[in-house]
């Protein structure tokens, strides 16, 4: 019964897509939480948002809902959604199980797309995985590759933004692939951390 589960998650998806995120969060709001699609769209929603505590909570219900009849690329993007909120959180150990578990549901198939469209968050989350050990090192740097073949596509300054990116925005932006956490990214910066949420939510929204 997953089409049901993308069916109640597809609106409040093309408007996270387009920028309004709080819209989108709204309408989810409204929605049960008794489908996958709906938690992982929850959970990416808040680590777009820099709450990586309730995208744990919502992958944690997520995860418990896939079964057999689950869509597939629903169960990847849950487990990858909680190892990054997970790595956020600090919480070393589970973000790797985590991680991997996603990586040993895709690896097989050479399923990239999940992962791509979480954007750079998740390449960042991937390097890591390299670096601490993978039982997935050959996938992991497919998908590395891929994110690096799209990477020279996407412009900071591209003429179809309706709003251009502040000078700090871009700053923000640019720690994004990075390893550093919200906090860590505002240390660097000299700001705080409901600041670098705030640029965040106004990167996204762009």
């Amino acid at each position: 019964a997953y089409l049901e589960g993308e069916f109640r998650a597809a609106v409040p998806s093309l408007l996270a897509e387009r920028g309004d995120v709080d819209e989108a969060a709204a309408m989810l709001e409204a929605e049960s939480g008794s489908f996958v699609e709906v938690q992982s769209l929850r959970a990416k929603l808040a680590l777009a948002e820099g709450d990586a505590e309730a995208a744990r909570g919502a992958t944690e219900a997520g995860i418990e809902l896939v079964g057999p009849t689950s869509c597939y690329s629903a169960a990847i993007e849950l487990w990858l959604l909680d190892g990054l909120a997970r790595r956020e959180l600090r919480e070393r150990a589970e973000s790797r199980a985590s991680l991997e578990r996603a990586l040993a549901l895709a690896a097989p198939e050479h399923y990239r797309r999940v992962f791509l469209s979480v954007g750079p968050a998740a390449r960042a989350g991937l390097v890591e995985l390299v670096r601490e050990g993978t039982a997935y090192r050959s996938f992991v740097a497919e998908l590395v590759a891929a994110f690096d073949r799209r990477a020279p596509q996407v412009s900071l300054t591209h003429p179809q933004l309706l709003e251009p990116l502040s000078e700090r925005e871009l700053s923000v932006l640019r720690y994004l692939p990075s390893r550093l956490s919200n906090r860590e990214i505002g240390d660097e910066l000299y700001v705080s951390l409901n600041t670098v949420k705030s640029h965040l939510k106004t990167i996204y929204r762009k």
